[in-house]
């Protein structure tokens, strides 16, 4: 329910979880990615829509990921890490911390050496 004060000023406030990220556009256009924490953003006449993305799963997927490279790509390039793969080729996507890796493919998920005496 909306506080006379969020009608009055014609904000609303979005309240994102340290588990997962949001888009914000108004009016249709892509306004920020936002970080964990609660914001503050205009929206006149409802006009505010947000797109919630949880981490769980690393892969962003959304109908606004071009939009989103297209209008901000110092945005996305802060918070994304494009990987393109061809029809042969597999990724391999590892969070970190990971713990030490015991195949040689540990230099492709997270940059470390695999571990010895595996």
């Amino acid at each position: 329910m909306k506080t006379i004060l969020e009608k009055l000023l014609g904000r609303q406030r979005v309240l994102v979880k340290e588990n997962e990220r949001a888009v914000a556009l108004y009016k249709g256009e892509i306004q920020a990615v936002l970080m964990p924490g609660e914001h503050w953003l205009a929206n006149r006449r409802g006009n505010l829509e947000i797109s919630r993305h949880d981490l769980k799963n690393p892969e962003f997927v959304s109908a606004y990921e071009k939009a989103l490279f297209d209008k901000l790509p110092d945005v996305a390039a802060r918070h994304f890490t494009v990987v393109r793969t061809g029809r042969t080729d597999v990724a391999v996507v590892a969070r970190r911390p990971c713990m030490p890796c015991s195949s040689r493919i540990a230099s492709l998920c997270c940059g470390r050496m695999p571990a010895r005496g595996r």
